[in-house]
């Protein structure tokens, strides 16, 4: 029978963060890798710098009947391996993998531009279009390369340099990693104006209408207990999870099983399995052809079609 205990309530974004840097917050280890791409982040941040929501997370509280192998969310401290999850993500990897990997890391974010091509980016906000009124806010949230130097003509018009701080401050341009972490650099900011009034008074209305919602913003988190059944932990997840790599029932039956095998490690299978089994057919050496998952009827069976 299926039995579900949960909780829906709404959690500081910066605590969510937090706890996922410091390893309380995991994914389980089947779940796919972080595919966010340049232009779904500066999205992504521009909506929580107006308030807006951008949908719930799904939590599994750890320790209970249904045991997932856990692994720590991308970018985070490779000491957090080390620690107990409290939580698993089941559902919103995505979103708050994104906003971790932008606000809170202080490295280059490896992502992919629109041609799903991998670009290595640090992101700003340009403050005075922040602060322009009924302005797209999107814009005003931008992707340097690793350089941080945005140049046209084949590199050889510099339209942006912000190499140093003091780059970052003439430009009026906010890092988006020191948003949680903003004390320092206003402080350099305001001297580097010379404290001038006008400019004082520019960073506090960029601090109240922009940074104040990233510190403000209540995230909505659906937690399953720890006593949830594992028959309700597959009809919640595959009912609830919408992202773009979307995991089924048979994928999901499969993690839990390989959770409770000590020392077995399912991503690291599923990449073996699939290398070895890719060479077999370009070999011609396996009379596989294809290999899906498919649903038998209204009982959520799940079967494996091979077709030779």
């Amino acid at each position: 029978m299926a039995r579900v205990e949960f909780d829906s309530t709404k959690k500081p974004l910066d605590d969510l963060l937090k706890r996922a840097r410091d390893g309380l917050i995991q994914l389980p280890d089947f779940q796919r890798g972080w595919v966010w791409d340049d232009e779904g982040l500066r999205g992504l941040l521009a909506s929580i710098s107006r308030s807006f929501p951008v949908g719930a997370i799904m939590t599994l509280q750890a320790g209970g009947e249904v045991k997932f192998k856990p692994r720590r969310i991308e970018g985070a401290p490779e000491g957090s391996s080390g620690i107990s999850p409290e939580s698993l993500l089941l559902d919103g990897q995505q979103r708050l993998t994104s906003l971790y990997q932008t606000t809170m890391r202080k490295e280059v974010v490896e992502t992919i531009n629109t041609k799903k091509q991998k670009i290595k980016r640090f992101y700003y906000i340009d403050m005075a279009k922040a602060l322009e009124e009924g302005a797209d806010r999107t814009e005003a949230f931008l992707g340097l390369p690793e350089s941080k130097i945005e140049t046209r003509n084949f590199g050889r018009d510099i339209v942006l340099n912000l190499r140093t701080e003091d780059d970052e401050f003439a430009q009026c341009m906010f890092p988006t990693n020191r948003i949680f972490d903003w004390n320092d650099w206003q402080i350099k900011f305001v001297a580097h104006w010379s404290y001038s009034a006008e400019k004082t008074h520019f960073w506090f209305r960029f601090l109240n209408e922009v940074l104040a919602a990233f510190h403000q913003y209540q995230m909505p988190v659906i937690e399953l207990g720890r006593s949830t059944s594992r028959e309700a932990v597959c009809l919640v997840f595959e009912k609830v999870n919408t992202g773009g790599k979307k995991l089924d029932a048979f994928e999901l039956l499969t993690a839990i099983y390989a959770g409770e095998q000590e020392g077995f490690l399912l991503r690291e299978e599923w990449s073996r399995i699939a290398t070895n089994l890719k060479a077999s057919i370009a070999l011609k050496e396996h009379p596989l052809t294809r290999l899906e998952a498919t649903e038998s009827g209204l009982n959520n069976f799940y079967c494996i079609d091979f077709v030779c």
